[in-house]
């Protein structure tokens, strides 16, 4: 009598992406594909298994193998919301210049660490300070790694105090 034996396919994981220790697994036609390995990417959240680079047919453990050919899967991922971006706030000094964006000229009075969405524009509010003028908005876009920083600077308000010999003031040098 005749022995038939079942074929065996070998699926590829690509992390469009991210990063991925395990590369490959061997499925059996018939059987359901079992573990999968968990890829991670930095401030974005796994969807899971994919016959597309994004979208297409999900692929889960329990999913029944039905290929007759090797298989790449893809991670798919969506945009981490808690990701921090850094805006730092800077006086400038009594005898700095305000052209000159350092902490020669500049001195830092606030940091705040806040969160946001991974490739999400953001527009950070400025403050208000006393004797100080507040710069414009800056919109950025918020990157994966946490590193996105945003530098206001304040400038010192100066005026021009004009006397002359009224109301009082007897003698002007």
């Amino acid at each position: 009598h005749a022995k038939w034996e079942v074929n065996k396919y070998t699926v590829t994981f690509d992390a469009n992406g991210g990063i991925l220790t395990e590369t490959s697994k061997d499925v059996t036609f018939g059987e359901s594909y079992g573990d999968l390995p968990t890829p991670t990417y930095e401030g974005y959240k796994f969807v899971g298994w994919f016959d597309q680079p994004e979208g297409g047919t999900q692929y889960t453990k329990n999913t029944i193998v039905s290929i007759t050919e090797a298989q790449p899967l893809y991670a798919n991922w969506i945009p981490d919301s808690g990701v921090v971006y850094t805006v730092y706030h800077w006086q400038q000094n009594l005898d700095g210049n305000k052209e000159d964006y350092d902490s020669n000229n500049y001195t830092l009075i606030n940091t705040q660490a806040l969160t946001g969405t991974t490739n999400e524009e953001v527009t950070p509010d400025v403050e208000q300070y006393e004797g100080f003028t507040s710069p414009s908005t800056k919109t950025v876009k918020i990157k994966n790694d946490g590193s996105t920083t945003v530098n206001y600077y304040y400038t010192r308000n100066s005026y021009t105090l004009t006397v002359d010999k009224s109301t009082g003031i007897k003698t002007v040098t």
